[in-house]
């Protein structure tokens, strides 16, 4: 009577949706929501919140310290210790995050939803009683037993030369040993100040303000391009198609629009979804060099740990070493695919520029964990506004300081680098062994201008630099009213040396693009320039007297300019509009003289 049947026609009958809801994803608090937990602590027997007197946090090492009252009355607390506590401390662990989390709230028939991210801030923090303070009481002991000794006999020795030794300074790997000692990270933790937090119970306003943020404000569709068929092989790819993956491989998209990415690979290359969509039932299906192989190529880059726990079919550690020394390089701890690995798919016209530039990427982030945009765009000589450029980075690194600078993407692996030194030191020389060529590779590469008309990507980058510059060149224009092309141009130098490296890209367009854009944006007078229209049709309309008027005389009175605004308009020009003339002409007696573009005319 147990057992249960499935009627075979029922197959065929649709599933009867019995409720739709409606999904918000609100990224407000991804960046500061951590996730408390308590393993040693069960759901029944939750930490009374009410006792808690104090509680502190080190941001930058994500450190979390709860102090408790502690009941002394309570039958199980031990009256007879000659060491007695009133408090206790639940310290923090951070935990690495093994797969996706989130907080979600369902509320009036939907579901919010904000994302748990680790990256700039928030995760996952373990908290477990502390017994600092039994070290504390240990040292202390020790302390007063040592004092308690007798003093030893003092021994009064002959002078003699003391040789003096210098100690050889760290070499690289030297360096990178006691950066990632114990002791170092410890200091480094120690010296972080600790930041006072105030706790608010589930009741207070504040927690209840806290909570309305969990919802989301904006109602925008998330834009999801791909097809039925699309979506359910970039979930559950057939075996043959992982196969035959492995000989297709893509760039890792920006995180930002990963969506649409994932259209133009099902459309351009149908193989190359599975990249991000990897099913794990497909992945024990095939060999372990092809498991890591494809696990590598979907991610990037991974810790050694996880390449693992994926490469089920391997038997041990050494195995997935020999296949990780073929195809990926090792930065930080972290596995990386090797470029030529992974360049396979993009534009041929501009392959070797890339991956001259993906070399010399790897090889920073070897040397440091941070790589500025100015650097970036200096080495490179490509426009940060570059598609394929922006995906190279976003695949190695995440943004910094509103996109200014790049840090590596994952952490320093230290549990690898202890595991194996061996490996790390062959990377070592590696990099050392290569340096040389990945530099000089970057700067004899071809300049990003080149083959723009056989380029869309970069036809693209031009249009967009080209708007920038319009840009710049409308506002001094605006600025200084009339500009000769000397002028001009100093302007833009003096911005070029202190701007963004996109700014400085369109600053470095081509004479012939400023000439185009100044023919189109403006006109001249006595070998100046002027802009055309403020975009504004009640001051352009007395503003556009005055130019046709400047440019027929270059002296004008007051009277003159009545006259004018009379003849063609039927109104003169209010007071207050007094300006567009004083950006046009300098006054000189009861004349108005046309400027000479120097930006030094006097009013």
């Amino acid at each position: 009577e147990n057992e249960f049947f499935v009627d075979a026609d029922s197959e065929d009958e649709e599933d009867e949706i019995l409720k739709e809801v409606d999904v918000f994803i609100n990224p407000e608090l991804a960046k500061t929501l951590y996730l408390l937990q308590y393993p040693l602590r069960p759901l029944r027997r939750p930490y009374d919140k009410s006792q808690l007197v104090k509680t502190r946090f080190k941001p930058v090492n994500r450190k979390l310290e709860l102090d408790f009252k502690i009941d002394t009355k309570d039958d199980y607390y031990d009256q007879e210790n000659t060491t007695q506590y009133d408090t206790f401390t639940l310290t923090s662990n951070s935990v690495p995050l093994q797969t996706n989390y989130a907080i979600g709230i369902f509320s009036e028939g939907e579901l919010h939803i904000t994302p748990i991210s680790t990256l700039n801030g928030g995760g996952i923090l373990q908290l477990r009683p502390s017994f600092a303070y039994l070290d504390a009481a240990d040292a202390k002991k020790k302390k007063e037993e040592k004092g308690d000794e007798e003093m030893p006999e003092i021994q009064v020795t002959e002078n003699k030369p003391v040789q003096v030794q210098f100690r050889k300074q760290d070499t690289d790997r030297a360096a990178a040993a006691r950066l990632r000692s114990h002791a170092y990270l410890k200091q480094q933790e120690e010296e972080e100040p600790w930041k006072e937090l105030k706790y608010y119970d589930s009741n207070a306003i504040e927690s209840k303000k806290a909570l309305d943020k969990l919802f989301a404000t904006k109602d925008q569709e998330i834009e999801f391009p791909l097809s039925a068929g699309q979506y359910l092989d970039f979930i559950n790819p057939s075996p043959a198609s992982v196969v035959n993956a492995l000989h297709s491989i893509s760039i890792d998209p920006s995180p930002y629009n990963r969506a649409s990415y994932m259209a133009r690979c099902c459309e351009t290359f149908p193989t190359s979804s599975i990249f991000h969509g990897l099913s794990l039932q497909t992945i024990k299906k095939i060999t372990y060099e092809q498991q890591i192989e494809l696990i590598l190529r979907a991610a990037t880059m991974l810790n050694f740990d996880k390449i693992v726990e994926l490469a089920s079919n391997a038997e041990n550690e050494e195995q997935i070493l020999q296949v990780l020394y073929k195809i990926a390089i090792l930065i930080q701890g972290v596995w990386v695919i090797r470029t030529e690995s992974c360049s396979q798919l993009w534009p041929e016209n501009r392959r070797k520029q890339l991956e001259a530039i993906r070399n010399w990427l790897l090889l920073k982030f070897s040397e440091t964990r941070y790589i500025t945009q100015e650097e970036v765009t200096n080495i490179t000589r490509f426009p940060a506004g570059y598609p394929l450029l922006a995906q190279l980075l976003t695949s190695l690194a995440i943004p910094k300081k509103n996109f200014k600078e790049w840090e590596f993407r994952f952490p320093i692996d230290y549990t690898f680098l202890n595991r194996y030194p061996s490996t790390e030191e062959l990377f070592s020389n590696y990099w050392q062994k290569e340096k040389d060529s990945i530099i000089n590779e970057i700067n004899t590469m071809d300049p990003f201008l080149m083959n723009v008309k056989n380029d869309k990507s970069m036809q693209n980058v031009q249009q967009v630099l080209e708007l920038k510059l319009k840009e710049i060149v409308s506002q001094i224009l605006i600025k200084f009213g009339v500009c000769n092309l000397g002028f001009l141009q100093a302007n833009l130098n003096r911005i070029k040396k202190s701007s963004s490296a996109d700014i400085t890209a369109a600053l470095n367009l081509p004479s012939e693009i400023l000439t185009n854009i100044l023919n189109e944006i403006s006109i001249i007078i006595k070998g100046c320039y002027c802009i055309k229209s403020y975009g504004n049709p009640k001051i352009d309309k007395f503003r556009n007297i005055l130019l046709q008027s400047f440019q027929e005389r270059l002296s004008l009175t007051r009277k003159d300019i009545t006259r004018l605004m009379i003849a063609k308009l039927g109104e003169d020009m209010p007071k207050e509009m007094n300006g567009i003339l004083e950006a046009l002409a300098y006054n000189k007696g009861a004349s108005w003289i046309f400027k000479s573009g120097e930006g030094s005319d006097h009013f």
